[in-house]
């Protein structure tokens, strides 16, 4: 069993938010801090998460949101709030909610799973896209802390961000 971040979405567009966070999470060295860490970037989400799940002890996903908000901002949605609005946190047919209910109802959802959104928002993204330093900062601190509630054994040396 391990540790899973998952950053869900493809190359193109603002849905690329979530594999930025995973290159941010990468260059900050994670997966070299924690032992038994996975980085993994997921296209099409869907029936791919339950295959990307397994066998991992705590989970956490990095998606893209849709809506009003600054662009960049990072929120954790709590796993009961995805479900109770599946249809307004997803651009995809079966997405995210869709693949963690039927994850819930095979019984195979990892014990610990967070979920972290990044607005995407309507305004100006920088371009090439990019997150800002201070999203970069707050989802490197987020998963930290995440990471240190599971308690797996900490690493000697936080990880920073440039």
């Amino acid at each position: 069993m391990s540790p899973l971040v998952l950053g869900i979405g493809s190359p193109f567009g603002t849905d690329r938010l979530g594999w930025l966070a995973i290159d941010a999470l990468a260059s900050a060295g994670l997966e070299r801090r924690w032992p038994g860490l996975r980085l993994v970037k997921l296209d099409r989400p869907g029936s791919r998460l339950l295959t990307a799940l397994n066998g991992a002890d705590q989970a956490l996903l990095i998606d893209a949101l849709d809506g009003p908000g600054a662009p960049g901002c990072l929120r954790r949605i709590e796993p009961a709030e995805l479900a109770a609005d599946v249809a307004a946190l997803s651009a995809h047919r079966f997405g995210v909610a869709q693949a963690l209910a039927l994850a819930r109802a095979l019984g195979v959802l990892p014990p610990r799973l967070a979920l972290y959104a990044i607005q995407a928002g309507c305004g100006p993204w920088l371009e090439p896209l990019e997150l800002t330093a201070a999203s970069r900062q707050r989802l490197l601190r987020e998963v930290w802390t995440e990471l240190e509630a599971s308690g797996l054994p900490q690493p000697a040396v936080a990880a920073t961000l440039d």
